[in-house]
């Protein structure tokens, strides 16, 4: 999950978003609590206009005792 997460870093800071989020995801699939994954990705879909689906990823880092 980490691999993936620190790939979907890279990625987005290289300004490729749509292959950063599938590398949150997939890290999001391996371990679905993996805070920086859910907070990256939040900030990811927020910034893409996805309030609704931000506010859903923060809920689910917090349920999960995560900051995001």
């Amino acid at each position: 999950a980490e691999t993936y997460y620190l790939l979907g870093l890279a990625r987005d800071a290289a300004g490729d978003g749509v292959a950063g989020e599938a590398a949150y995801r997939k890290a999001l699939y391996l371990e679905p609590a993996h805070a920086s994954a859910l907070g990256q990705l939040a900030a990811l879909l927020e910034k893409r206009g996805d309030a609704e689906a931000a506010a859903r990823l923060r809920a689910r880092a917090r349920r999960k005792g995560g900051e995001a």
